[in-house]
């Protein structure tokens, strides 16, 4: 996995995203972007996408104090999946083709 510039725009606008999700105020959003940006520019290009999540992760914590900023997001995710789990483990099971209904089931 190799990260190109044009992965920038993407990064600092799930920065934003995520900083305003903390409920921290404008003035610390903005030092939440302005740090990213410069790690960006610093240091992007060498990172695989993951390791920037994870630097961009950190500088969120850092100023915001919040430790998990999707909790609710990834609770309610994992929730509604739990609850079509029956139904696709129905159809993988009743599936004559198991492999190709299996890879239409997780596209």
């Amino acid at each position: 996995m190799k990260t190109y510039f044009d992965c920038y725009s993407c990064f600092i606008k799930q920065t934003l995203k995520i900083a305003r999700m903390t409920n921290c105020d404008k003035l610390t959003q903005k030092k939440i972007l302005d740090e990213s940006r410069q790690m960006l520019i610093k240091r992007g290009i060498q990172l695989v996408p993951p390791l920037i999540a994870e630097q961009i992760e950190h500088i969120i914590f850092k100023y915001s104090k919040c430790a998990a900023p999707c909790k609710e997001i990834k609770k309610r995710s994992n929730n509604d999946m739990l609850e079509l789990y029956p139904e696709l483990k129905n159809r993988l099971n009743n599936s004559s083709a198991k492999l190709v209904t299996a890879l239409k089931l997780v596209r």
